[in-house]
């Protein structure tokens, strides 16, 4: 699977993470609160598509258990209140 990288910037931007410019990367970092968690990932500056290998570390570094849990957050059926209480869940002390 492919899915566009402006996609998955657009997904994160909209459900709480904030961006922060490196020389090769653009980290999200999640903001919840107010505050920023550790919550995070990045895309090279140049990523136009990003394939599964890409995804699987995304999945990861966003603590989704499952490919189609990110699918669905980047396709925005999952909200921000149900990603973070997801989050909670496994991690209480966010």
């Amino acid at each position: 699977m492919i899915i566009k990288a402006r996609k998955i910037d657009s997904a994160l931007t909209k459900k709480g993470f904030i961006k922060e410019e490196g020389k090769k990367h653009v980290y999200y970092i999640l903001v919840v609160g107010g505050k920023k968690t550790l919550i995070r990932t990045k895309l090279s500056h140049g990523s136009k598509d990003c394939n599964d290998y890409l995804l699987s570390k995304i999945r990861n570094q966003l603590k989704f258990d499952k490919k189609e849990e990110l699918i669905d957050f980047i396709n925005c059926p999952k909200t921000l209140e149900e990603y973070v209480r997801m989050l909670r869940d496994k991690f209480p002390i966010l």
